[in-house]
């Protein structure tokens, strides 16, 4: 009797048409490998009941999804397909995890312990030893998580060899003049060096509350309280990033990006590319020599970091966007973390620079524009704006940042961008100290104002009063 093929679907969630991000196509060679089926969709957010009807057409045996979905669409979509296995992964997946009724979660490095479980699934044999690997069981009609115990740490190499992602995506609930615009992704490390800095005032005396509405397993425990602790060493207070800054020599991460880049350019035609590192200022120009000697075709070469160490590389910016202006391409620089342009927000959000940094990365961006009009664009930025210990003192200055603020961003309101992915972090830990976190049983948790004359101000400036 011929076995049926063990069938896997890969999902996204976007809210514009672009490509998929790059862990889970890596993903798909693999378990080609195994003999099993797979179908790669991204679904629009605004439309996810155009995918429900796509998979009731369906049967899958393993769902993988990513922390995008929201919780509530999430159960929905267990509750239809009840027999099909589920599993999250992703830097923002906890909480939408342990809010879902999802089976399975991969912390960190996630390439061995996915195959590990289809491989798992498949034979119908055990998971419990598969690293990096959370997952819930049941005692007493009661379902407790539970952890293999086994953290398997970022291993570059590992994790991106053999490089065969699967680009080639089904797009649903997007309409015909939806294009796919972004270039792909390549990635130079994983995790970020900024997570050595160290927390402020602000984080001092924070409890180690965030487990307080689970039932864990002993190893499930601590794993999420290893998690609270890296956190609280350090970076951004709302980053989810986990594990350490993983990061290679410059000679061998050139090669690593190269590797990357023929594969996409031979594979599938792309001539743009966007590097995932946070400092690419170490490598970027011998990596631009490398491209232009070995006569890669580019258009736009999108690098991102922070604002300061934008600022405190000025020179190297210059001198690579004078590369692109010799050979007739596009340096992109995108996802600077500006987060609000003033002091005491960007404190609370433990960015550790003063607010001039932002100033003057403004300036920085202005005279890129002016000197190479053709060869250097702003791609887009993060901004949180307003947290939820803004001042009314606070809010003047704010207002009056709008002058900059508009210069990066199509939208500047009163709006927040501060998404509670993780109750490990050590925002949403002081949130709860302060008594300003609003709980949720089906959907992230969220937040509210400190000062209710702020809540009523905004309210007011929404309602066009």
């Amino acid at each position: 009797m011929m076995r049926k093929m063990f069938r896997i679907a890969f999902l996204q969630c976007q809210i514009v048409k672009e490509l998929p991000h790059m862990n889970m196509p890596l993903f798909v060679n693999d378990i080609k490998a195994l003999g099993c089926g797979f179908e790669c969709i991204c679904a629009s957010r605004s439309k996810l009941e155009d995918l429900i009807k796509y998979l009731k057409k369906k049967k899958f045996d393993l769902i993988a999804v990513d922390y995008t979905f929201p919780v509530v669409f999430l159960n929905e979509l267990k509750d239809i397909f009840s027999k099909s296995k589920f599993v999250i992964g992703g830097n923002g997946f906890l909480d939408t995890f342990l809010k879902s009724k999802i089976d399975f979660a991969v912390i960190g490095a996630g390439r061995q312990s996915f195959l590990g479980l289809v491989k798992a699934l498949k034979n119908k044999s055990d998971i419990s030893m598969i690293p990096n690997l959370f997952f819930k069981t049941k005692k007493n009609n009661r379902t407790f998580i539970d952890y293999s115990g086994k953290n398997l740490n970022f291993d570059l190499k590992r994790e991106l060899f053999p490089y065969h992602p699967f680009l080639k995506w089904k797009y649903i609930g997007f309409t015909g003049r939806d294009k796919v615009v972004d270039p792909p992704s390549i990635i130079a490390e994983f995790g970020c060096a900024y997570r050595s800095g160290k927390l402020n005032h602000y984080y001092d005396n924070l409890s180690k509350g965030a487990l307080s509405r689970n039932d864990f397993g002993a190893k499930a425990r601590k794993r999420i309280m290893d998690l609270f602790e890296e956190r609280m060493r350090g970076g951004c207070s709302f980053c989810t990033c986990t594990g350490t800054h993983v990061f290679l020599p410059i000679k061998e991460t050139i090669a690593c990006l190269m590797e990357q880049i023929h594969f996409l350019q031979k594979t599938y035609r792309f001539k743009s590319f966007a590097i995932v590192s946070e400092y690419p200022f170490r490598f970027i120009e011998q990596l631009i020599h490398q491209m232009v000697e070995e006569n890669i075709d580019i258009e736009i070469l999108a690098i991102r970091s922070r604002v300061d160490w934008a600022n405190k590389n000025k020179r190297t910016l210059l001198k690579i966007v004078g590369l692109a202006k010799k050979n007739n391409f596009m340096i992109s620089l995108q996802q600077l973390g500006f987060e609000s342009f003033i002091q005491n927000d960007l404190d609370i959000y433990n960015k550790g620079y003063r607010i001039t940094e932002n100033f003057k990365a403004v300036e920085l961006i202005r005279k890129l524009k002016s000197i190479a009009p053709g060869n250097f664009q702003d791609g887009g930025h993060g901004f949180i704006g307003i947290s939820p210990w803004i001042t009314l003192r606070d809010l003047e200055k704010y207002c009056e940042s709008a002058e900059h603020a508009h210069f990066l961003f199509d939208l500047f309101n009163f709006g927040n961008g501060l998404v509670l992915y993780d109750s490990c972090l050590p925002i949403y830990q002081k949130l709860k100290k302060d008594r300003l976190l609003i709980e949720h049983k089906t959907d992230l948790d969220c937040w509210r104002f400190k000062d209710k004359n702020i809540s009523r101000f905004i309210n007011d400036f929404h309602n066009g009063l």
